[in-house]
C-alpha cells in the first residue's frame, strides 16, 4: 500500500490485526526495505498491528525530493502517522532507521508511544565512516 507524505509516496506493508490493536512502525536499515522486517510482522499476535514502511529513495517509495536527510525521513515518518491515523504508535529502528526514529522523537513526542533502537547510536555517520560503509 501507499500514502502520500511530504510531496512523495511511500510504501507500506501491514500485519493482520483486530480493530484498535496498538501499533509498532518498523524502519529499516541502509540500504535495506521494508522486507527486512517481513518475519516479525507474520507473528505478531493479532492485538499489535505492524507496519513496514520503505523510507523514500528506498524499496517501493518514490525517490522523492533530494538531497536526503535525517530531518526529511522524520518528517516522512511524522506523515505516516498522521495519515494512518495511529494513536502513538511505538516506532522500532535498525540503524539508520534508529537515526530516523530519534530525530522524530525530538520534533513530536506526542506523536510517538515508544522507541526500539537496534544496532544504532544518537548521532549520524560522519563523512569518513559514510566512505567506508560504501567500500564496505
Amino acid at each position: 500500500m501507499r500514502i502520500k507524505a511530504n510531496g512523495t509516496k511511500l510504501y507500506y506493508k501491514e500485519s493482520k490485526a483486530n480493530a484498535g490493536a496498538k501499533a509498532i512502525i518498523f524502519i529499516h536499515g541502509f540500504p535495506f526495505s521494508h522486507k527486512m522486517w517481513d518475519e516479525q510482522l507474520e507473528i505478531l499476535p493479532v492485538d499489535i498491528i505492524g507496519i513496514a514502511y520503505d523510507i523514500r529513495g528506498f524499496g517501493y517509495s518514490e525517490i522523492g525530493e533530494i538531497p536526503y536527510s535525517i530531518d526529511l525521513f522524520a518528517d516522512d515518518l511524522l506523515a505516516l502517522i498522521d495519515a494512518l491515523k495511529l494513536d502513538k504508535p511505538v516506532i522500532c529502528g535498525l540503524s539508520m532507521g534508529g537515526y530516523i526514529a530519534l530525530r522524530a522523537i525530538e520534533k513530536d513526542q506526542s506523536k510517538i508511544g515508544g522507541l526500539i533502537l537496534c544496532d544504532t547510536r544518537s548521532e549520524g555517520d560522519n563523512d569518513e565512516a559514510k566512505i567506508k560503509r560504501f567500500q564496505t
